[in-house]
């Protein structure tokens, strides 16, 4: 159970220097730590159609796009497919602000934003 203020004392009240990560954000979770910082839909009026769209942030994630990783996916239309994102855009200041990416079909997309996501090293094996 999380705390439900950070004001005040007794049940529910953060422990004393514990106001949260100051970020908007209600639960403190590490910005050195793998995590999703935003999710959504890639859609249009009759789905995405087929070809490179770019996608412009309203407000940029904090920190260069490099640490960012952005997977869509898709499971309609013409069949199942996920994209990673490579073509990832930084502000003037640095700040991450939006990809381009070229998809298929005509659809709408799911739109998952992890920072800081781990690379597993695999070993595969099995008949080829």
């Amino acid at each position: 159970m999380g705390a439900s203020t950070t004001q005040g004392t007794g049940a529910g009240a953060a422990f004393p220097g514990q106001t949260g990560p100051g970020n908007g954000r209600n639960v403190f979770i590490s910005n050195n730590q793998p995590h999703i910082v935003a999710q959504g839909f890639l859609d249009g009026p009759g789905g995405i159609a087929s070809g490179l769209i770019v996608v412009t942030f309203g407000t940029p994630l904090q920190g260069s796009g490099a640490t960012y990783e952005v997977i869509l996916h898709r499971e309609l239309g013409s069949g199942t497919e996920t994209v990673l994102v490579s073509t990832k855009t930084d502000d003037s200041d640095g700040n991450f602000s939006g990809f381009s990416v070229t998809i298929s079909g005509n659809t709408d997309y799911r739109m998952l934003i992890y920072k800081n996501l781990p690379t597993m090293q695999m070993v595969v094996t099995g008949p080829f």
